[in-house]
């Protein structure tokens, strides 16, 4: 506990896939656009500071600070199961330091 009030918790989530987007809204409402016929707005509770980079070529990251270790991973595991990476093409939400196991799929011979 000592450690989250000096330091901060820091937790990175990436969306993999092309078109899938993330904006904010005010300071607490994330606009996720990924994939679906419809934006998903998710509501970021007061005690996490939420930023985003996008760099232009690159994959959208979503950073998420807080002091509070156990909210910071109950956010980021929610956000992550709106769209889980596909084992077959890798694209979803992934953890910033996740591996990710392709499968090889079907082959007819």
């Amino acid at each position: 506990m000592i450690f989250g009030v000096n330091e901060g918790y820091y937790k990175g989530l990436e969306l993999v896939g092309v078109g899938f987007k993330a904006t904010l809204i005010k300071k607490n409402i994330l606009e996720l656009n990924i994939g679906y016929s419809h934006n998903i707005m998710f509501i970021i509770p007061d005690c996490l500071n939420i930023s985003l980079t996008i760099e232009k070529g690159k994959n959208t990251i979503i950073n998420l600070y807080s002091i509070y270790k156990d909210i910071l991973g109950n956010i980021a595991y929610k956000i992550r199961s709106l769209r889980k990476p596909d084992v077959y093409k890798g694209k979803g939400i992934k953890y910033l330091n996740e591996k990710l196991y392709k499968k090889i799929g079907k082959s007819n011979k």
